[in-house]
């Protein structure tokens, strides 16, 4: 596997762009409101495979690389904006107004918009859904009932850096996507601990608030305040997951089996995690399953060997992120810096606490 860089961390791979808009105009209605018909009913999407003019749908922009892809970024950018996109793109690809369309990405990138309709999209079929930066957008809106029109198809969302956003509302706005095809869902710096506005653990509201989405290989949750222990119900409803980013929450702790067999990415970053906290059958080692584990900047004082040599052992492409650990050098270190050689190009060690100009490699501390 060999040394990662930390740049690994922000895999932020995913997602899919939230559209805003609103119907009326000095009293006119503008563009074609997928709601304003009652024939939609479920009728598959139309493939889109031509933009629409620039000159029709600016300051939105239009690409082709690997399908019709509509990027509607910064100012001056409105909700009757994004409804003209979608209009302009069924127009331009012969696609009547009560169907739904399928496109790759719907970019909203950095706007001042304070709400985005997903009514704008039932029925839909949309790789990648991708709403970033965009710091005033305070609500995800609906108009009327996706039933008669079929969910949002989406098989990738990205809600990043919206800090308005509550998790009460993103929790909310899920039920109009579709179960079976959603398996990447990344949110970045959007505070869900009050998923369901309860007096629950947050955490534990969460993960369950996601577990229709069954199909889901890739979950990043990074910055989204998210608390305590990790344990195995948290996701035991998602028997497909590959990747799992959780970091720069305040986790403090990983129960027993929680990770499953499929996953092989586990960022977990910038947490309170202690080992003392790590269950020694947490799941992390399991054999045949090659796996980066990235705990760099928790709380970590040793590196137990029923916990870190075990999971090193588990798999010879096993790789682990340690830097920024607070690990003290002593005897109960020796078991790494005896495999120095075999290791080093797998584990990217911490600093010494006690000893800062070395590491769990190369101290004296350490007999």
């Amino acid at each position: 596997m060999g040394i990662f860089s930390r740049s690994t961390l922000t895999i932020l791979s995913l997602v899919i762009c939230f559209l805003v808009q609103t119907d009326l105009v000095g009293g006119h209605s503008i563009g074609v409101h997928p709601l304003e018909t009652k024939t939609l009913l479920r009728e598959p999407p139309i493939l889109a495979s031509v933009c629409p003019n620039e000159s029709a749908i600016f300051p939105c922009t239009c690409s082709l690389y690997q399908g019709v892809q509509i990027f509607c970024e910064y100012s001056p950018i409105n909700e009757t904006t994004l409804e003209i996109a979608m209009r302009e793109l069924r127009a331009a690809n012969g696609i009547p107004k009560d169907r739904g369309v399928d496109f790759r990405r719907f970019l909203v990138f950095q706007t001042d918009l304070t709400q985005v309709d997903l009514s704008l999209f039932y029925g839909s079929k949309i790789f990648w859904l991708d709403i970033s930066l965009n710091g005033k957008l305070a609500k995800l809106v609906t108009s009327g009932n996706p039933g008669d029109y079929g969910s949002i198809q989406a098989q990738k969302i990205n809600l990043w850096r919206s800090p308005s956003i509550t998790g009460e509302i993103f929790g909310d706005t899920l039920k109009y996507f579709a179960n079976d095809l959603l398996d990447d869902i990344s949110i970045i710096s959007v505070d869900l601990s009050n998923w369901n506005n309860n007096n629950n653990n947050p955490t534990d509201e969460i993960f369950p608030g996601l577990s229709s989405f069954t199909n889901l290989t890739s979950l990043h949750l990074n910055d989204c305040g998210i608390t305590g222990r990790l344990n195995s119900s948290h996701f035991q409803n998602f028997p497909k997951l590959e990747s799992i980013l959780l970091a720069s929450n305040r986790i403090d702790g990983i129960g027993e089996n929680v990770f499953g067999a499929k996953v092989t990415t586990i960022a977990l970053e910038a947490n309170n995690i202690v080992e003392t906290s790590i269950h020694v059958n947490s799941g992390l080692a399991r054999a045949g399953r090659e796996t980066d584990l990235y705990l760099n900047s928790n709380k970590i004082k040793s590196l137990p060997q029923k916990i870190f040599e075990t999971f090193l052992d588990a798999d010879s492409g096993n790789a682990l992120d340690l830097d920024d650990n607070p690990v003290i050098c002593d005897q109960r270190l020796s078991w790494i810096k005896a495999r120095r050689d075999e290791l080093q190009s797998r584990v990217y060690p911490a600093s010494c606490s006690n000893d800062p100009s070395h590491n769990v490699f190369d101290s004296d501390l350490i007999p």
